[in-house]
């Protein structure tokens, strides 16, 4: 499993890119550069788990499941709107990221368990 995190704040990215490698749960831990990096990662690897701000350049990447980063209600009911599979805040800790990501591989395993199991 592949994760890419595009913050709008530099620093958040980064520490949050140290605790995703640290947590070892990803083979791969990218952070984006821009949106079109963002972008050109997300085609690239398309069952990757991204993590993005909620704003209106970051909520609409090409991940199929993200999990928000905000830092209050509202933002997570945007995120929610916009088919976020989750949302943390900052500051992270392993806990909330475990969690999170958890529930969004549990919900990937499901998903690739009913779609082989439909015959066409």
């Amino acid at each position: 499993m592949i994760s890419l995190v595009f913050l709008q704040s530099a620093s958040k990215q980064a520490s949050l890119c140290k605790i995703l490698k640290q947590l070892n749960l990803f083979s791969h831990v990218f952070g984006a550069e821009s949106v079109g990096h963002c972008l050109a990662l997300a085609e690239k690897y398309p069952q990757s788990i991204g993590f993005y701000s909620v704003s209106k350049s970051c909520r609409n990447l090409a991940s199929k499941y993200w999990l928000a980063v905000g830092d209050n209600d509202e933002e997570a009911l945007l995120a929610f709107s916009h088919n976020a599979s989750g949302f943390i805040t900052p500051p992270f800790d392993e806990d909330q990221l475990i969690r999170a990501i958890g529930y969004v591989k549990t919900n990937l395993t499901v998903l690739s368990v009913i779609s082989n199991s439909i015959q066409w």
